[in-house]
């Protein structure tokens, strides 16, 4: 299904404008964790309950989400992903400036 407005904006995007689609992978970092994989289920159940939302267990390890951006949204996506007051010097290492 194509998306006919952008989702960050609003704004309506006609059929012959470039429109952009940003993907977000949210995913609970179990590298190192110190009591192991069980453990880390433990919390994020008891994480998941004290939330009391809709979402789901597997929700709270992993969560993708998928946007359409109109041209403008999109420059701001890619110059500030995170919505930070300060720029992100190196935004893979979360650096800031």
């Amino acid at each position: 299904m194509r998306v006919d407005h952008c989702s960050r904006c609003g704004e309506h995007i006609a059929s012959d404008e470039i429109r952009y689609i940003v993907g977000v992978q949210v995913t609970l970092d179990l590298d190192g964790f110190q009591g192991g994989v069980e453990s880390a289920y433990e919390i994020a159940e008891r994480l998941n309950a004290k939330q009391s939302c809709d979402e789901s267990l597997s929700e709270v390890f992993s969560r993708e989400m998928v946007f359409t951006l109109c041209k403008h949204c999109r420059d701001g996506f890619v110059d500030n992903p995170l919505g930070r007051q300060e720029r992100l010097l190196c935004p893979d290492l979360g650096f800031i400036h």
